[in-house]
């Protein structure tokens, strides 16, 4: 085995001073931090590793550096999470949450997809206003679009196949996502996408009555991310399949549940099981250890 060369050291300290610079935030105003991670100021410690050019000094060049850093990274939260942004904002989101969320995940993948992915999780942590839950669904379900349509689709079972497999373990299919809430998010989630962010910072916000609700979110064969509601005790059925069941063993559990439960499922199943399979959100493929399919709130 080739020893890997070690590379000079005067080469590493630039590149690690380099990158404790650039991920440092920027100000709201999109300036460097004028000092840096030693206690040093940036003015002193860019000129010692830096060289001016005609029109700039060393910490102004390194400062474009870092003003991309953060515009591209809070761009992609900003894609990613658009129903997010229009309930703080812009300026409010980048405050509140994608400069806080940006330093404590630094980008540690190749690919930037999945730069939001734990978004969330540190909401549910670190976001303590009352609307919590707003902001936290809201997250959720720009979360579950995104992940929707990158996850896999593997092989769906058809109608044809349903006879065959009653007694094997089948899985929800990787770009399946389960809502449970408490209101009509998704109507209110369809309404806010309506107007641009800027237009709901002067403007209320929809209507989102109190109604306990339920939904699937999915990609179709062509690619295309949709949703409908379901019934809640339906998406207790359907969840089961998130960890593998078979329709055997699913009948079982039913007849362990509330009778207000079971009998529902009992006369509804065969309606929701020609459902899952026309739309192929099932399978016998069993889940990557990182799949995240099921969101209940």
């Amino acid at each position: 085995m080739t020893e890997q060369p070690t590379p000079p050291k005067q080469l590493k300290e630039l590149q690690y001073w380099f990158g404790s610079i650039i991920a440092r935030p920027v100000d709201m105003d999109n300036n460097i931090n004028p000092h840096t991670p030693s206690g040093g100021t940036i003015e002193q410690e860019a000129a010692h590793y830096i060289l001016p050019s005609l029109t700039l000094e060393p910490h102004q060049r390194i400062e474009i550096y870092n003003q991309q850093y953060w515009w591209r990274l809070l761009g992609i939260l900003h894609e990613t999470f658009p129903l997010l942004v229009r309930l703080f904002g812009y300026t409010d989101f980048n405050a509140t949450i994608g400069f806080s969320y940006l330093t404590a995940h630094v980008p540690d993948h190749w690919s930037l997809n999945q730069l939001g992915d734990k978004l969330p999780l540190w909401i549910e942590s670190h976001y303590h206003e009352t609307d919590k839950e707003l902001v936290l669904n809201a997250a959720l379900m720009d979360c579950g679009y995104c992940s929707s349509f990158t996850a896999p689709i593997y092989h769906p079972l058809t109608l044809d196949e349903l006879g065959h497999v009653l007694d094997r373990t089948l899985y929800l299919q990787p770009h399946c996502f389960i809502y449970k809430m408490n209101y009509p998010f998704f109507d209110f989630r369809k309404e806010m996408m309506t107007q641009e962010p800027e237009y709901w910072e002067e403007n209320d916000f929809p209507n989102l009555p109190k109604e306990p609700t339920a939904y699937i979110l999915w990609r179709d064969c062509y690619s295309n991310v949709g949703w409908i509601q379901i019934d809640p005790i339906e998406a207790s059925v359907l969840s089961k399949f998130k960890d593998g069941i078979s329709f055997d063993a699913l009948c079982g559990w039913l007849g362990k549940q509330p009778k207000n439960v079971s009998d529902a499922a009992t006369q509804k199943l065969e309606e929701w099981t020609h459902r899952w399979f026309v739309n192929e959100w099932l399978t016998t493929y069993p889940p990557s250890s990182s799949r995240k399919n099921y969101i209940s709130i």
